[in-house]
């Protein structure tokens, strides 16, 4: 009994032509008879897979950090202010923020006018579904929630989270406050993982406060 053949395809790395016969590659054979009976349609087969087997993120970056701060505190001396976590304490800390606090320094920003210190801001990254969101949190003297920005957002969907509705439930909280979503804090409708990443963050960045500046 004769066996039959199988054809074998090629890896892209062996693949010398273009698009299509990457693609033929990579999705079987079954690709070269689809090409024979309708050529159109083979074509409008292969963008689709084409452009779907990339993961597209735009990049929205909306405000940078100083011009972020000067919305809160228009006047002051912004001074760069690193502080450091002990590493004994780093699992405590991560346990009254409920999340991994993942390192040990953080470029705090103190807000003075004259000796007085009116504010405190903070940039971080919080992971959202698949990418990180970079965002704004200040503060006042007392380590309460002045404002909430959001600077740059990389995710498909998800970005209501930027606009003030969202935003504005944030304002006036501290460490006192359970933030927590769908409790204190309303979800945003088809936002779900960013609404938990900014969430998280800033409960995080005012347990962060709370040990640099309040003990």
């Amino acid at each position: 009994m004769m066996k039959k053949m199988r054809q074998t395809c090629k890896s892209p790395k062996e693949v010398s032509g273009g698009i299509e016969d990457c693609l033929t590659s990579l999705w079987g054979c079954k690709f070269r008879r689809a090409r024979k009976k309708s050529p159109s349609g083979f074509i409008l087969i292969v963008l689709v897979l084409f452009f779907s087997s990339f993961n597209l993120h735009a990049e929205e970056i909306y405000l940078k950090p100083l011009e972020a701060i000067r919305q809160v505190f228009p006047v002051g001396e912004i001074i760069p202010e690193k502080k450091s976590i002990k590493p004994e304490d780093k699992a405590r800390l991560a346990k009254e923020a409920g999340i991994k606090i993942l390192k040990l320094d953080w470029p705090f920003q103190v807000i003075k006018q004259g000796k007085k210190i009116i504010g405190y801001a903070l940039v971080d990254n919080e992971l959202g579904k698949t990418e990180p969101i970079t965002y704004l949190v200040t503060l006042n003297p007392k380590g309460e929630v002045l404002m909430v920005e959001i600077l740059a957002y990389r995710e498909s969907y998800g970005s209501e989270v930027k606009e003030k509705p969202f935003l504005k439930q944030f304002e006036k909280k501290s460490t006192y406050d359970p933030l927590k979503l769908d409790g204190d804090i309303t979800n945003v409708t088809g936002a779900t993982y960013s609404s938990k990443a900014i969430t998280r963050g800033v409960k995080k960045i005012l347990v962060l406060w709370e040990y640099f500046y309040n003990h």
